[in-house]
């Protein structure tokens, strides 16, 4: 056959063969080949990029090269710099040539490939300029084409904050730096924030770093498709789903847990809190508390045993009542957007890491109710918080703040043809009174009296800021049996308005600073500041304006 002669043509040429041909005429050959591609009446791209000398030169003998032309090609301007998000552009991928073609283009038009560039590649395009051929009967042109003329790809605004993204980026490898330098961190090499508006959902900046090899590494993309253990950073939408189940208990005395075959169920940092309610439990990160939700609904006992409880009538692994009560918690938990993807107009979102609930032992049910089960995304994290921030609304996130036509000359944006409306996915159905309870729990991670989590963020020089938030330590095994932690703050402000949320992860981070603060609520508590500072600076320059 066909192949198999071209094969046979192939062996017959000799490295001897090869070295003969000159430079060239390896070019022309690189031309020929590229020309035989080429199909009638259809613009076929042989070289782009090419020199100015060579363009002149070319356009100097288009007279004798019939069905060649040149023209000045399209490219994308990003005038604050190419961050991960924007993507990439190419040529169309094979397996979706026909969708392309179908909708105008040619087989060598260049597309978006990744992320925004291929999220709003209709957008971006814009309509390439065409030529117009009459035919005869031989399908020849008649006579010289009608150019129609084309339209640049429309310009888009994003809701990002350019300034902040890079202060955050900053942040991130200052206090990575920090970390790593101190005994007792093996495991850590990276860390990860995400900066959103609660009310509109509006993503200001998502950062990732990563060191490797001597050296850091932008590793953004983890924040929309990294899945981590979050640790306690769970527990208010825990507390929430205990009120919507009517599962929630009153004042409970936190001590251990006991299960017949082991594996006490305790809190952090001791193992006898003492007496908490709900807002407490939030502000001590009480996992005993949130066990007893968690027992409640799976419909087992706790039994006070004087220095202890002991944990009765469990189901059995795989039981349809401990499914159950599985499924109801992680389906509260994805009304806060943990688990489901937040829609951000990014391609191929992360959805994290479901636990299997069908053979497991019921004390893991406890351990689901204070995020070490499930995983999930920074931004998932982002859009979590921001729910509860902004009393119960789910918002889409999104990197488009709108969409303008070209502008005419530098510096002067072009009309408004599309500007992006904040979009509900759902409304949280819990009582106003649930929130505020949660909402108080917050505040006192960074402002209570008795064992807060991050009380930093209400001391100077953050206090100004008036931040609420969740603090996260979750275990991690590594597969050669070695453990570490994840260090998360998810956070937002002020508090009793809040316009910014704030959600950081290090994960692999086993130890403090040599201050005492927790790198995460470190690189949250200046991420926080930075964007105050940034906001009060615009505001002033307005104002002097």
């Amino acid at each position: 056959d066909e192949n198999a002669a071209y094969e046979l043509l192939l062996s017959k040429i000799t490295e001897q063969d090869l070295s003969s041909i000159g430079k060239q005429e390896m070019q022309v050959v690189s031309i020929w080949r590229k020309l035989n591609q080429a199909m009638n009446l259809t613009p076929f791209i042989v070289k782009s990029g090419i020199k100015k000398e060579v363009f002149h030169r070319v356009g100097a003998h288009l007279d004798s090269l019939p069905g060649i032309n040149l023209t000045v090609d399209s490219t994308r301007v990003y005038p604050k710099g190419h961050e991960f998000y924007l993507g990439s552009v190419g040529s169309i991928p094979r397996g979706k040539l026909d969708y392309y073609l179908v909708r105008g283009y040619n087989r060598n038009d260049e597309v978006g490939t990744s992320y925004l560039e291929q999220y709003y590649e209709d957008v971006l395009n814009g309509i390439p300029a065409r030529m117009k051929y009459v035919k005869g009967n031989s399908e020849n042109p008649l006579a010289e084409p009608e150019r129609i003329e084309g339209r640049r790809g429309y310009d888009m605004v994003l809701t990002i904050n350019i300034e902040l993204q890079h202060k955050v980026e900053q942040i991130l490898r200052d206090i990575l730096r920090e970390g790593m330098s101190l005994p007792g961190n093996p495991y850590l090499n990276s860390a990860y924030a995400v900066v959103a508006n609660p009310n509109t959902g509006g993503i200001l900046a998502l950062a990732g770093t990563e060191y490797e090899n001597g050296e850091f590494h932008d590793d953004s993309l983890k924040t929309v498709r990294g899945a981590f253990a979050i640790g306690s950073n769970i527990k208010g939408a825990t507390v929430l789903a205990g009120y919507e189940t009517d599962t929630i208990p009153g004042s409970i005395n936190d001590k251990p847990i006991e299960f017949r075959r082991g594996n006490d169920f305790t809190s952090y940092p001791g193992n006898h809190i003492g007496w908490v309610d709900a807002v407490e439990a939030l502000e001590n990160s009480s996992n005993v508390y949130m066990g007893f939700i968690a027992a409640n609904l799976a419909d087992f006992t706790i039994t006070n045993k004087g220095s202890h409880y002991l944990a009765k009538g469990l189901p059995l692994p795989g039981s349809p009542k401990l499914v159950s009560a599985f499924k109801s918690l992680r389906h509260i938990y994805s009304q806060f957007g943990l688990g489901v993807q937040t829609q951000i107009d990014l391609p191929r979102e992360g959805l994290g890491f479901e636990g299997n609930i069908y053979n497991v032992q019921p004390g893991q049910i406890m351990r689901f109710a204070i995020g070490q089960f499930d995983t999930y995304t920074p931004i998932m994290l982002a859009q979590y918080m921001s729910t509860i921030a902004n009393g119960g609304y789910r918002m889409q996130l999104h990197l488009l703040k709108s969409i303008r036509e070209p502008a005419v000359k530098d510096g002067v944006e072009g009309k408004i043809v599309y500007q992006y409306e904040p979009n509900v996915l759902n409304h949280i159905t819990m009582s106003e009174q649930a929130l505020n309870v949660v909402h108080r729990g917050f505040w006192k991670v960074t402002h209570g009296s008795s064992i807060p989590t991050a009380p930093e963020l209400g001391e100077p020089p953050y206090q100004k800021y008036r931040i609420a938030g969740k603090t996260g330590t979750a275990d991690v095994n590594k597969p050669n049996g070695d453990s570490t932690v994840n260090e998360l703050f998810t956070g937002y402000a002020p508090a009793d308005d809040p316009e910014v949320v704030v959600s950081v992860i290090f994960p692999g981070d086993d130890t403090e600073g040599p201050d005492g603060m927790g790198h995460h609520v470190k690189a949250a508590g200046q991420i926080f500041q930075a964007y105050f500072q940034l906001k009060n600076g615009q505001a002033a320059k307005n104002q002097a304006e």
